[in-house]
């Protein structure tokens, strides 16, 4: 499946948050700033998801074979935050507001 957000995100590892949306391209003291697209290819490549699901509102939650989980945060009335291809066709679109629509 494809999954494309446009909404905040996070990554959950070892009890703590290992990268957000707002930390792409942030220095944070390090010697280069952080390249979130290398971070989540480094933290989950070759990481089967064993279980996915949507909140009440919206709310997506991917969770990894070694227990690391993905979260996104719907955070509008009206646009839509997370769309989701489905494997042999199909999407699921979360609409404003956080309802989860399949087409």
């Amino acid at each position: 499946c494809i999954i494309n957000v446009e909404c905040d995100w996070r990554v959950v590892a070892d009890g703590r948050i290992m990268l957000a949306a707002g930390d792409h391209d942030q220095l944070f003291g390090l010697q280069e700033p952080v390249d979130a697209v290398k971070e989540l290819d480094r933290l989950l490549k070759g990481k089967a998801i064993v279980e996915a699901s949507f909140s009440e509102m919206g709310d997506l939650r991917l969770i990894f074979e070694d227990g690391a989980r993905v979260e996104t945060f719907a955070n509008s009335c009206g646009y839509e935050s997370c769309t989701v291809w489905l494997p042999g066709g199909g999407q699921l679109i979360v609409v404003g507001g956080g309802e989860v629509v399949r087409f």
